[in-house]
């Protein structure tokens, strides 16, 4: 996730404020659209509510590090790209 301070924006998605921190993660909707996914075929692979995961796309609730990692393998993706902090898509089990 990134850290953002009171007085600086993201980059995109949506964020949070909680203690003078935000948490945002832009490309989990990003990423489970192109796999043409919903939110409750990941929130059952989460072993979750639709919505409690609803809520770890538009940032009001930080992602556990577990989940993070259950994505990241769901997806095939390094956890740095689903959070944002690589650009480019790196596969989890390169090929």
């Amino acid at each position: 996730a990134r850290f953002i301070r009171n007085n600086q924006t993201p980059l995109s998605g949506r964020a949070r404020q909680k203690d003078g921190i935000m948490y945002f993660y832009p490309r989990l909707r990003e990423v489970r659209k192109e796999r043409r996914l919903t939110q409750t075929d990941i929130a059952a692979l989460l072993h979750i509510t639709q919505r409690q995961y609803s809520l770890y796309e538009i940032g009001k609730r930080e992602i556990p590090f577990h989940h993070l990692i259950a994505l990241s393998k769901i997806y095939n993706l390094s956890p740095d790209y689903l959070v944002g902090l690589i650009p480019d898509p790196r596969p989890l089990y390169p090929e």
